[in-house]
């Protein structure tokens, strides 16, 4: 399934998805601070709908 999301937003969901997910307090810090200020306060749609694509496709979104 290709995303309906350019290529650049999806590749910063998927690096956030992996900050979040990080055992590294400094790189999982980080990704919370860049979830609150880069994508909730400026653009929770791509946000929404990226999480969704990431559910329906496993994390397996194929960019291109």
């Amino acid at each position: 399934m290709a995303s309906e999301l350019p290529p650049d937003i999806v590749a910063g969901l998927q690096q956030l998805l992996q900050g979040l997910s990080s055992s590294d307090n400094v790189i999982r810090q980080s990704a919370e601070e860049s979830l609150s200020n880069d994508w909730v306060a400026t653009k929770p749609q791509m946000l929404l709908s990226g999480l969704a694509e990431q559910v329906l496709t496993g994390g397996d979104t194929n960019v291109s």
